[in-house]
């Protein structure tokens, strides 16, 4: 509910480019599609287990049988935790950067890129010279 309201809410506002209002839609889709993801089957075994108990005799059977799949379900939800900052990495510009100057592998490999790409380059530019030479 909160993140359509916040989505009908960005429609009407005069002040964000389309841009901005495409990302920030983007980014509350994935939101929601992660909580769905996420805690949906929980919920829906929660609510399935809540409803049978109160109609069931023996309780202890169905509780057996649906420990498990329960208790996956509940773990799926840990997820959460874990999967919304790399959300939130992958972006947000901000938080790549400041996630590349704290860890100095991710910036070695950047350097490395950019060395080979500039010795691509110095290597076409002096094709190009020998070519225009002879």
């Amino acid at each position: 509910y909160t993140s359509a309201h916040i989505g009908v809410t960005l429609r009407r506002s005069p002040s964000l480019s389309n841009h901005e209002r495409y990302k920030i839609v983007g980014i509350l889709v994935v939101i929601t599609f992660n909580f769905i993801v996420v805690f949906g089957p929980y919920h829906l075994v929660g609510g399935y287990r809540f409803v049978y108990l109160l109609r069931t005799d023996e309780p202890c059977l169905f509780e057996q049988s649906m420990f498990y799949v329960y208790r996956m379900c509940y773990g799926l939800t840990s997820l959460n935790t874990l999967l919304d900052p790399l959300f939130y990495i992958f972006l947000c510009p901000d938080a790549r950067l400041e996630l590349q100057r704290s860890l100095p592998c991710l910036r070695r490999g950047q350097n490395n890129h950019k060395n080979i790409t500039m010795s691509i380059r110095y290597h076409l530019d002096n094709q190009r010279e020998n070519f225009v030479t002879i």
